[in-house]
């Protein structure tokens, strides 16, 4: 897969040690995680990088579906921890947390977790977190690590029902180079709290 222009964008601004070596960029995907599970079964190294414009079947914890126009950032990582499959939701709750810290460079309101998945602003959704394994009951293969983040939406695009319940991100300027600066931050922000929790 040729590399886009985005892609070389963020190789060269990364300032990370695993996650983002390698990057594939899709302008439109079924879903991020999906695609990532294929490429993790083929041996996909660990911190490989799923990026798409849009989705069109973004999936949520359980049955729902994660709402994934343009404009949007939608995330997959493949990551391959030597730690027992109960770990998982713990860190579930730590990339919660790397989001939000990286929300608080842009956002003045107040940003919370809601367990196990959700992270809001003002009580309302700005950003999903849908973790999958591949394994057995005491070994994970590998992990799958989907994050959705709500950016620059076109608000008339969306019901108003909808429009109460999220929270929306404004970026100014090109759309992918602000992409890029909030892409490092979030995937430094990310490592740090894998390689801490994880050891590396």
């Amino acid at each position: 897969m040729k590399k886009s222009t985005f892609t070389q964008q963020l190789q060269s601004i990364f300032n990370t040690r695993i996650f983002g070596r390698q990057i594939y960029h899709l302008k439109e995907v079924d879903s991020t995680n999906n695609f990532a599970l294929h490429k993790a079964k083929e041996g996909a190294p660990e911190g490989t990088l799923v990026l798409a414009d849009c989705q069109y079947q973004g999936r949520g914890q359980g049955d729902h579906t994660w709402y994934s126009p343009k404009g949007g950032i939608y995330l997959s990582i493949i990551l391959r921890p030597r730690v027992s499959p109960s770990d998982i939701n713990s860190w579930n709750m730590m990339a919660g947390l790397a989001v939000m810290e990286t929300l608080r460079d842009y956002i003045k309101g107040n940003i919370s977790l809601k367990f196990p998945n959700d992270v809001l602003v003002d009580g309302r959704k700005i950003a999903g977190i849908l973790t999958e394994m591949r394994g057995d009951f005491k070994h994970i293969h590998y992990l799958v690590m989907g994050i959705g983040i709500n950016i620059n939406f076109q608000m008339h695009k969306i019901s108003e029902k909808l429009q109460a319940q999220m929270a929306i991100l404004r970026l100014e300027g090109p759309e992918y180079s602000t992409k890029v600066t909030f892409l490092q931050k979030l995937l430094k922000n990310l490592e740090d709290c894998y390689l801490s929790f994880f050891g590396g």
